[in-house]
Formats: structure tokens, sequence, C-alpha cells
């Protein structure tokens, strides 16, 4: 095993020090094979949805934020000795079986999306090891959050969301209407005020799952950033690290519940 030492009053470096110029061609020519493998499912698949579907065009800052997680921590890369782990040869062959399965056999776009972030972990196992995997790892997983769910979950999410803010506001009515009666009927209120009754629709905008991933995504991004900065979690404790995903999620139900 090797022990690596940093030394307490080591300044910043620039990447051209903590990266050699052949790994920089290493890497080139891995990130040119992995992009032509998966070309198509990016450009189809993630890049078209992030163009145009609104609930998922926050998929372009997600591997900004990524990269700039990989930033904030070159020092610990600069120690890091690259190591051969040839389990992430079984990582990378899993992940590609995945993607050719999911491509012609049963064709599905979740896996094959999914299976470009299990690539990446798999090649960054076998070219760095395990010590490259414990700096890389978030940053890697953070992708994730630019993969549009599976259209059948994403609308049963979406579903319930609408029921949801349909409950709360048959619940809510009422108190600013005296002689006012509401009932929720799934998405539906029905409602019966001085003789005149109808039907008010929950639209699939006022279920607040466009901005409840936006602000999912974004908590989590400000909850790693301040547990990456030593001094900011020093300064405010991890326990209060944990609030933002929440409370970002919650907030959002209940403002579209509301309305």
């Amino acid at each position: 095993m090797t022990v690596v030492q940093t030394s307490p009053n080591a300044t910043t470096r620039s990447w051209g020090e903590i990266i050699p110029p052949q790994t920089w061609i290493r890497m080139a020519i891995v990130a040119m094979l992995l992009g032509a493998v998966y070309w198509a499912t990016i450009w189809n698949h993630l890049v078209r949805r992030w163009m145009n579907d609104g609930n998922w065009s926050h998929g372009w800052l997600v591997p900004v934020f990524s990269v700039y997680l990989l930033a904030t921590q070159r020092e610990r890369l600069a120690v890091v000795i690259p190591r051969a782990n040839y389990l992430g040869v079984v990582v990378l062959a899993c992940s590609l079986g995945v993607y050719f399965a999911a491509s012609w056999w049963w064709p599905m776009i979740y896996p094959q999306i999914v299976s470009i972030v299990g690539s990446i972990l798999g090649l960054t196992l076998l070219l760095g090891g395990w010590r490259l995997i414990r700096v890389a790892w978030f940053p890697i997983m953070f992708l994730l959050f630019a993969m549009p769910l599976p259209q059948a979950l994403y609308v049963d999410l979406t579903q319930r969301l609408r029921a949801l803010a349909s409950t709360l506001a048959a619940a809510i009515m009422p108190l600013f209407a005296s002689g006012l009666y509401c009932e929720a009927q799934s998405v539906v209120i029905d409602y019966d005020f001085g003789g005149r009754s109808g039907h008010l629709n929950v639209e699939e905008a006022c279920s607040g799952m466009r901005l409840l991933m936006a602000f999912m995504t974004l908590g989590v991004a400000m909850v790693a950033n301040l547990l990456l900065l030593p001094a900011l979690l020093y300064r405010f404790g991890p326990e209060k690290h944990a609030i933002p995903p929440l409370t970002a999620g919650n907030g959002e139900i209940m403002v579209n519940g509301k309305l």
C-alpha cells in the first residue's frame, strides 16, 4: 500500500502541473472513444431533451457543475497515484452490455443514458483505481441529475403531485370564501358556490414537478459544494447542510399546492 503525504503549505497548482501531457492525451483518446459509442444516445436522448423539454432544461448545467466539483478537488487529485484496477473492466463491460441490450434487444431509453455514468465510473476505476474513485465518484454520479426520468415514471410522479395540489387547494379555498364547498377528485376539484357548481382542473404545470427537479438538483449541488469546502464545513457544521434539498423540494410542492 502506498501512503501519500501532502504538505500543509502546498499552493494551488495548475492543471498542467497536476496532470502531465501524456495523461491529457490518454484522457482525450478515451473521451473520444466513449463519445463515439454514446454519441447518438447523448444527442438524441439528452441534448435534444435539454433543448426542447422545459422539464429538463437544467440538464445543461449539470455537467458544468460536475467539472467544477472536480476543479475544487485538484489538490486531492494531485496526490493521487494512478493504479489500474481491473475491476473497472467488469464495470465498463456491464455498462456497455446494458447499453447495447437496451439499444438493440430491449429498446429502452433510460438504461441507455444511465449506462453512460456506469461507463465513466468503470473507466475511472480502470485507469486510476480506488484512490481516484474516492475523489471523483460524486462529480460522476451527479451527472444522473441530467438524465431525464422514464416518461411513465415522470408522468406518474406528476400525477401524484397534481393530486396533492388538488387536495391542498380544495382544503384551502373555502377559507377565503364563505359558502364555498370544494371536493378534490384526483386532479379535478368539484366546487359549489351560491348555487353555481363546476369543475377546476389542476394542470400539469401546477404539479411543481419541473421546478422540483431543478431545485433538487440545485440543492444537492449546494450541499456538495459546502461539504467540499472545509472552511464552510467547519463554520456551519454538517448538520445544517442537509436542509437545502429538502426545503427546496417541500417549498415548491406547497407553493404549487396553494396555487
